[in-house]
């Protein structure tokens, strides 16, 4: 009986509902579920819901009936068990076995089967045991073991109403059925997690979930809900005050021009009309061929266009614009009065938010158009790729890309025009790229019962050279050994050791970021966050000891997973938002503003807690576009995601700004946009593809377009390949070295290891803080030459990085712009660095004759030097 009570939550403790649904009174309370066919109660089985799923047409399987929802030979994932708590669910049971799973951990996962037949109560295990693969020194192999099952027995009767009734402390797992204890065992739940019910005939009444809380954790969790509350106010007058600073209005006459220099661009409203006459980033070209935008509505099959475009009302400040517009139908004299609303983000985002005044009508079709200069011939577009073999691939450009993405955006190279959509009800985005003396034009068309779309300019913040003189080491080591009993504890051993560090310092590398198990991601709730401190102050003395900047990986989607109150206040989403398939855990809320502060908080703490110089995160566009895209959402959580991306960022930029943090803050992600790489110093591509090109580089990993460095996921032995050496070397890119034993990388050999210290010890003979130009090759002024070609110069200095085109055009010649490095081309000295060489060039008439090695075997280097 000292089990029974302790599992009886004590007078003190609170109680916090997680969950509750009755089927009997809400019958689409089903779709807050997913629908698995088959027994499947584990989260390995689990996949999208929604009232779109094809499994919910199967009537045999899943049959809504006024008592409730009936279950045939199916089961359903949903719900959020507490690693603390008790679940409760009513249930008539008609025949066979209903199974449900009851508490998990990073090792186990805990299910109750109860077999009305035979009247028997099973408790069954599912171990994923650790075991060393030969071969794989280090690196450890999970493999799934159904453990033999504790068994009880009860009196059940076909067709009579159970209260199956689930409780759990972390260590303790008890089962009543009714008033009746059947089982009571001593099992491991450590962390939280989704619920998986299967019958193979049974009616669900009513399901309800709660946690318990100590005064002490419930005292804490308001705490921390408060801090929060105050954290997300102070980013909000933090962004106020940096508009303020950073941009200003020039006002002539009927012309508004609002200058942003944070995002270094200038943008120019003609206040009679309300759209905009000119568009430059960087100090570039103008950018729009046309004013912006031009605009058209479809209501009730009248078409209203914008014409004479004449804009009453017109105001600006630096926080935003607004007017009205009236749109006339084609061909008649009805109007349509529309209102626009525009707010700015100190990196240039402006969001659009176009309402009719007097309009009902929710099937609105909106289209925008954008024409832009013809000097804009690329797409920034996240291509797909079809490995051909080891070295090449084939590049689709895919019209899917575009759409899925919602995005479209125009460039020469270094300065660009973007349109985003909401990703509301129907989106298509199509793009034109400027050839010649035609201009190009972006077209979106969205629907809905008012308009709302985005524009920035590309770069959206100023260029900092420093962060091209980072040289990182990604660290993704994990204690595979650990066993169940410690599974939710850092042991230290995810830490890399000084003798690690001393490696990654001799090749080069002076910032460090660790990945997620440096963090206990399954005992980290919203209040508090787990870790070793002993161990990660140990790691930032040895860090300072040899010159490294440290920096984490703490996404989002790390953090609101752990809590189930998350999933109680977002109880009308389907529970794929909160677990992935294979318990990858993509936390498409991670941005709502809900998880927004609390990402904040856990990060200003560790800041503060290690002097972390900075934050790495899966972000940007990255699992956003999936979020806003997709049905299950509602309207109002869509629209806005693109901004509430951008504010998430900004938040995390200032914090770092605040710590003091040198490494400043990397993103990662394939896909498209700049907003993908708002406020980050650097950007991380790779990993689902592991070959690139030159013009992949130009046209979507370009970091002139973005101003910051962008580092290939060099996590294996292809990605680390001479051939990718050399696309990085000509397009301004670095190759960040990914070690460990998880997420699929390696600690490298001692080859790849010597190109990569050879790449960085070439690339370290730049004065960043001096430089006066860098140019890759799509920008190239610098050198004249039959090859790509990328140069870095300062006072005195220049260093060219070169690759060949073709095993057939490896003999190039080289001509310089003597003038424009400040020069004599008979003084200056010119060494090459790779393949190295001892004896210097000497120019003949000007130029260089050269072999270039063959383009997998990478890239060569000259350093030009003179007065």
């Amino acid at each position: 009986m000292i089990g029974l009570a302790r599992l009886r939550p004590a007078s003190t403790m609170k109680r916090e509902t997680l969950c509750h649904i009755d089927f009997r009174r809400d019958p689409n309370a089903r779709y807050e579920w997913a629908p698995v066919s088959g027994r499947a109660t584990t989260v390995a089985a689990y996949m999208a819901s929604g009232p779109e799923h094809p499994e919910w047409a199967n009537r045999d399987r899943y049959a809504p009936e006024p008592s409730g929802l009936r279950l045939r030979g199916g089961s359903l994932l949903g719900g959020w068990f507490s690693a603390r708590g008790t679940t409760r669910i009513l249930l008539t049971p008609a025949r066979g076995v209903v199974e449900v799973s009851v508490g998990r951990s990073a090792h186990s996962e805990h299910c109750v089967a109860l077999d009305v037949d035979d009247g028997s109560v099973r408790l069954r295990t599912l171990q994923r045991r650790c075991k060393r693969d030969s071969g794989k020194q280090g690196h450890f192999n999970v493999h799934p073991e159904w453990s033999r099952p504790a068994v009880a027995r009860v009196a059940l009767r076909p067709g009579s109403r159970v209260q199956l009734v689930i409780h759990n402390d972390r260590s303790r797992l008890r089962v009543d059925i009714g008033s009746r204890t059947v089982m009571n065992e001593r099992v491991t739940t450590r962390c939280g997690g989704i619920v998986g019910i299967y019958a193979d005939d049974a009616m669900l009444h009513c399901f309800h979930q709660s946690e318990w809380r100590t005064e002490r954790e419930y005292a804490r969790h308001l705490d921390h809900q408060r801090e929060t509350i105050r954290l997300g106010r102070r980013m909000t007058r933090a962004h106020r005050e940096d508009l303020e600073t950073h941009t200003r209005i020039e006002r002539a006459g009927h012309v508004r021009t609002l200058v942003n220099a944070f995002a270094d661009t200038e943008i120019r409203w003609d206040g009679r009309s309300g759209r905009i006459t000119s568009a430059r980033s960087a100090g570039g070209s103008q950018l729009l061929a046309r004013p912006f935008p031009a605009l058209s509505a479809v209501v009730d099959g009248r078409r209203y266009e914008l014409k004479r475009a004449s804009a009453s009302g017109f105001t600006m400040d630096p926080e935003g614009a607004r007017w009205t517009w009236t749109l006339t139908e084609k061909g008649g004299r009805v109007t349509l009065d529309v209102s626009v609303v525009l707010r700015f983000h100190l990196n240039g985002l402006i969001v659009w938010t176009v309402t009719p005044a007097r309009q009902r009508s929710r099937a609105i079709d909106w289209r925008i158009d954008a024409v832009v200069s013809a000097s804009l011939r690329h797409k920034d577009r996240c291509d797909w790729l079809i490995p051909i073999n080891q070295t090449d691939v084939a590049i689709i450009d895919s019209d899917l890309a575009r759409n899925v993405h919602g995005q479209c955006t125009l460039h020469d190279g270094k300065h660009g025009f973007s349109v985003y959509l909401d990703g509301i009800d129907e989106q298509r985005m199509r793009e034109v790229p400027g050839t010649g003396s035609r201009a190009g034009r972006i077209t979106a068309f969205t629907q809905g019962r008012s308009c709302r779309f985005y524009t920035v300019l590309s770069p959206h913040q100023v260029m900092s050279p420093e962060a091209f003189s980072k040289r990182i080491v990604h660290c993704c080591y994990q204690d595979w050994a650990k066993g169940e009993a410690a599974d939710a504890k850092t042991t230290g051993r995810e830490l890399p050791s000084m003798a690690r560090l001393r490696r990654f310092r001799k090749a080069g590398a002076n910032c460090i970021v660790l990945h997620q198990s440096w963090m206990d991601t399954e005992r980290t709730r919203w209040a508090e966050m787990k870790t070793s401190d002993v161990h990660m102050r140990r790691l930032r003395h040895d860090c300072d000891a040899l010159g490294l900047e440290l920096a984490v990986y703490i996404s989002p989607r790390w953090l609101p997973m752990n809590d189930p109150g998350l999933r109680w206040r977002h109880r009308h989403l389907p529970p794929y938002f909160f677990d992935g398939p294979a318990e990858q855990r993509l936390c498409y809320l991670s941005y709502a503003e809900s998880a927004t502060a609390v990402h904040w908080a856990h990060c200003a703490r560790v800041l503060r807690r290690y002097r972390l110089d900075g934050i790495y995160l899966d972000g940007g566009q990255s699992i956003d576009w999936a979020a806003s895209a997709d049905p299950a959402l509602e309207r109002t959580e869509r629209q806005g995601y693109i901004e509430r991306v951008v504010r998430q960022m900004y938040g995390l930029w200032r914090l770092v700004q605040d710590a003091g943090g040198r490494f400043g803050l990397e993103g990662y992600g394939e896909s498209s946009g700049p907003m993908r790489c708002a406020y980050q110093a650097a950007r991380i591509y790779g990993e689902s593809r592991d070959a690139f090109t030159p013009e992949m580089m130009r046209n979507h990993n370009n970091g002139l377009l973005n101003s910051g460095k962008f580092n290939l996921w060099g996590w294996n032995a292809r990605a680390r390949r001479a051939w990718n050496f050399g696309v990085c070397a000509v397009s301004l890119a670095d190759m960040c070295m990914v070690v460990g034993n998880s997420s699929g990388a390696d600690d490298g050999t001692p080859a790849e290891w010597a190109r990569l210290a050879e790449y960085w010890g070439i690339l370290d003979r730049v004065d960043f803080a001096n430089l006066i130009d860098m140019q890759p090759w799509w920008m190239q002024s610098t050198v004249r030459v039959g090859a790509y070609a990328a140069t870095y110069r300062w006072p005195g200095h220049c260093l060219v990085l070169l690759l060949a085109r073709g095993d057939a055009r490896r003999d190039v010649v080289l001509r310089f712009d003597w003038d424009r490095l400040g020069m004599k081309s008979d003084r200056a000295e010119v060494r090459r660095l790779r393949p190295p060489l001892s004896r210097p060039l000497r120019p003949q008439a000007g130029a260089i004759r050269l072999r270039l090695p063959a383009p997998g075997t990478g890239y060569a280097a000259l350093m030009l030097s003179g007065e």
